[in-house]
Order: structure tokens, then sequence, then C-alpha cells
């Protein structure tokens, strides 16, 4: 006896009778995976990390990498990528008092967020020492290998400003994230 098997319509024997059976969920899932496509939304597909420690000086007003990449492939093109960063220890010098960094998150060359910026103080002689941070929720449309990255640049010309001062780790956490 010959039998077509169509995951949507059950069972179909030669004799053209269908029998149906039951659909595998999680509850009865006792070996195996779930399939990707599966997945409920808003459930994490993947998770990709990147990291740097190498020590990177800007002193002008134009954004520079930072060194800190990552490169994830969406499974869906209707996938969202959730963009974690963390720049624990950044620096902008006394040379200026009026400066500070100003730091973006990039998708290939697109801008998708600012994570704002650390002015200076109106006193030249002081130093900051500070963390940049921040997160955003991107929608790259595309299964094709997917590059973020981190530029940074002072507000004006002048201070030297640096990330990954003294070789502290920075951080990009990539998450695909079920539409």
């Amino acid at each position: 006896m010959s039998m077509i098997i169509d995951g949507t319509n059950g069972l179909t024997f030669n004799d053209s009778s269908t029998q149906t059976v039951s659909a595998t969920n999680a509850t009865n899932l006792t070996s195996g995976t779930i399939p990707f496509a599966r997945l409920p939304a808003g459930s994490v597909l993947q998770v990709v990390q990147g990291t740097t420690t190498t020590q990177v000086n800007n002193s002008t007003s134009t954004y520079a990498d930072t060194g800190l990449t990552a490169t994830i492939t969406p499974k869906f093109s209707t996938s969202t990528i959730l963009v974690i960063v963390n720049h624990p220890e950044c620096y902008k010098s006394a040379d200026n008092a009026g400066n500070g960094i100003a730091m973006k998150i990039v998708r290939g060359s697109t801008q998708i967020a600012i994570l704002g910026g650390s002015e200076g103080y109106t006193n030249s002689t002081l130093v900051n020492y500070f963390a940049m941070n921040g997160c955003v929720l991107d929608s790259p449309a595309t299964t094709s290998a997917t590059t973020y990255k981190t530029q940074f640049k002072n507000s004006n010309n002048g201070a030297t400003c640096a990330v990954q001062l003294d070789t502290t780790t920075s951080a990009i956490t990539l998450m695909e994230i079920a539409a």
C-alpha cells in the first residue's frame, strides 16, 4: 500500500481515505528540535557577539570605526535584530572643555541609532571617563550576512577621544528575534 505524507492534511492512502494525526507541539516533544519556522513571535533565533580590546583614538569631528563589529545572517527576512552595545571605558582628554564623544550604531553603512554624547566640562583641566551603552531593535529585511558596528567622533575638533581605553573589552551582541 502506498501513501502520501503531507504535513498539513494528515496521511492520505492510495484508496483516497485520510487519517489525521495530531500535530507535534512543544508539550509532547520528547526529543529533537522545533524548526525555527515553528517558534512563536518574539523567540530568540540566534545570538552573535563581537568584542574588541584595541584602543582607538579620534580627535576629529569625523566618525571613525571603534573596531567593535559583529555579523549576523538572519534566518528570515521578517526577523528583527536586537543590537546591544557596551563600551565600558571611553575617554575625553582635557584639551578642550567643550568637546566630548558622540557615538552611533551602523548597519553596513547606514546609521540606525545614535548613542548620545558625553560633553566636556567648562573647566578644561578635567578629563572625562565614562561608558557609552545602548540598544536598538533593527529590521534589516534580509537573509544575507549583515554587519553591525559602532563609530565615534569628537563633538568638535581638538580634544582626544578614545574607546577601549587601557584595553578594556567592548562588546556588541546581536539577537535575531522571530516576527
